[in-house]
């Protein structure tokens, strides 16, 4: 679920991601090995369509609070995130879980007046398993057809990695440096160096 939250982040440029447990509806372990689009399918067989929201440090503790208020039992509306790291006290009461001062968003400390970017499902955005501090919340982008889907941001987000993985191993395994005149031009990710005469 993290994993999902992280290119859900890397993709949306938003502050913080939220994505609920209950979205998954595979109740298996998938084996090691290639993770095809009929796992991925059966993983996530609802098309999630997505939304970014403008709102507080405020919402934000309330949607943490939220996310974890009825752990240890399972349930829908845990969260993954991304963007932020948070503590809380499994023991404490619902409500009071949430160690406040433990907050990051990036690489700073959750204010509470402040305003974030968070990219999450438009179903939690509607009041869902509990993120009713979420309703009416301000949107800065939203779906459009199948092209702000969840499913579409992670099959964009592979691509990205595919392509990423495969020009790297251009650059490692065929460096070839060309002289023209004082520069050696290195044919990868290198930037031009100037060759000793």
């Amino acid at each position: 679920g993290n994993w999902l939250s992280d290119a859900v982040l890397s993709v949306t440029a938003a502050d913080i991601v939220l994505l609920n447990s209950g979205m998954f509806k595979a109740n298996r372990v998938f084996p090691a090995g290639p993770f095809t689009r009929q796992h991925f399918a059966a993983l996530l067989p609802i098309t999630s369509g997505m939304v970014v929201l403008n709102i507080t440090g405020q919402t934000v503790l309330e949607m943490l609070e939220n996310a974890v208020s009825r752990y240890p039992e399972p349930d829908g509306r845990f969260g993954h995130v991304s963007g932020l790291q948070f503590s809380f006290n499994a023991k404490a009461r619902a409500g009071q879980k949430v160690i406040p001062h433990q907050v990051t968003v990036g690489a700073g400390k959750l204010e509470l007046d402040r305003h974030y970017k968070l990219a999450t499902r438009v179903y939690l955005h509607k009041g869902y398993d509990g993120y009713t501090m979420l309703q009416g919340t301000l949107k800065l982008k939203e779906e459009t057809g199948v092209c702000f889907t969840l499913e579409m941001i992670i099959e964009n987000y592979l691509e990205t990695l595919q392509k990423i993985s495969n020009n790297w191993l251009k650059f490692f395994h065929l460096i070839t440096p060309s002289i023209q005149r004082h520069l050696c031009l290195f044919r990868g990710y290198m930037p031009l160096m100037l060759c000793p005469k």
